[in-house]
């Protein structure tokens, strides 16, 4: 009863914005100030990457996008958006470098797991978690109510992040989680 579903937007494009993951400042080995992944792959931290200024320029053009209502444009810059994970993790790239892949997906992980223990922190039980998404039972009586604690939820796992990864890498936070839906019995 009252399941809601809660969606990291955009999360592998957000991760490279957010952890500067890009060939052009990866490092082979740590450095001081440098970003370490979950899968100890180093990114410089004083040089920011080509990758995410350019999701950040698609950002802007997706969301100019959906400002107009052109879903077909909007839906071809998230596709393109996700596709760099792709690029980088494709052998026949000329940026191929699967530990460079791999830090997006381990940092994914991480973020979920990390996410679901903040949240159950609050007292909610996460009965399942995917890529980029958690589900959450929350013992609500209404939809209205579940859907209060989902934009709450949404709220304050959005401001942990900004701090977190301010803390922890002196990075802005591009993580977004969204309250997507209520599912009923």
């Amino acid at each position: 009863e009252n399941i809601i579903l809660l969606d990291f937007k955009s999360l592998y494009p957000s991760i490279i914005q957010t952890f500067n993951i890009d060939p052009s400042v990866y490092l082979e080995k740590k450095k001081r100030n440098s970003i370490e992944s979950p899968n100890k792959a180093y990114f410089d931290s004083e040089k920011e990457g080509i990758l995410p200024e350019i999701i950040s320029d698609l950002w802007k053009e997706r969301d100019e996008a959906k400002r107009q209502n052109n879903e077909l444009a909007r839906y071809s810059i998230k596709i393109l958006m996700n596709s760099f994970f792709g690029v980088l993790a494709n052998p026949t790239c000329r940026f191929y470098n699967l530990k460079i892949a791999n830090a997006i997906t381990y940092s994914g992980q991480e973020i979920i797991k990390l996410t679901a223990k903040k949240i159950e922190e609050k007292g909610y039980q996460v009965i399942y978690s995917d890529t980029d998404s958690i589900f959450l039972d929350t013992n609500s009586k209404s939809v209205e109510e579940a859907e209060k604690i989902g934009r709450k939820i949404e709220e304050e796992i959005d401001e942990f992040y900004k701090k977190y990864i301010k803390e922890r890498y002196n990075r802005k936070s591009f993580l977004d989680l969204e309250y997507e839906k209520c599912y009923i019995r």
